[in-house]
């Protein structure tokens, strides 16, 4: 592989490698080898060559030009999606946006944090009842429990994450009304 800055392909090395893992057959956790990136997975021995080669199929694919262009449409289809969170004064933005993605939660100041908690893990769970739209996953950090939804593709398109928005909005409604149907249930007993 000839490239004329080979320092800017070293620094990204570590970036490139976090893509590409296997199932381990025991499904034995080894924290060395999988990063804390769950219990099933194991990180895939890959020496240096076999890491140019997929640079090498990459840019084959894109060309220099068109990669540059995926990474800039997967930054611009973040920060769209951002922007349509900070449209619903319900969403609380975690974190800075960068790259594809997105850390955010359901938040209200008539709820304690164990309470958004709960409320945040329901709406992930109504979310994935349903991943035609889309898929997100969750993370806890200092015990603020979020989900994290990422742009990776080549192929998503804004009308991609306008449905996943509308089923994303549809979802949080339907979880605060059977929120607040059970909690007018407790105080009427």
């Amino acid at each position: 592989l000839y490239v004329q800055q080979m320092n800017i392909l070293e620094q990204r090395k570590h970036t490139l490698d976090y893509f590409f893992f296997f199932q381990a057959e025991d499904g034995i956790r080894d924290a060395q080898e999988s990063r804390g990136l769950g219990d099933v997975y194991k990180r895939q021995g890959q020496g240096h060559r076999f890491a140019a080669l997929r640079v090498w199929y990459v840019i084959r694919k894109f060309g220099v030009e068109g990669l540059q262009e995926n990474i800039r449409n997967v930054v611009s289809l973040s920060k769209y999606f951002e922007s349509l969170l900070r449209s619903d004064k319900r969403f609380q933005i975690i974190g800075t946006v960068k790259s594809g993605l997105v850390c955010y939660r359901y938040y209200s100041e008539d709820l304690d944090l164990a309470t958004s908690n709960a409320v945040n893990k329901q709406f992930l769970e109504k979310i994935e009842e349903d991943t035609s739209h889309g898929h997100i996953v969750s993370s806890v950090t200092q015990g603020i429990y979020f989900l994290r939804f990422v742009v990776n593709c080549h192929t998503t398109l804004k009308a991609d994450l306008d449905d996943f928005w509308a089923h994303s909005l549809k979802c949080i409604d339907e979880v605060l009304k059977i929120r607040n149907a059970t909690s007018e249930v407790v105080e009427k007993n």
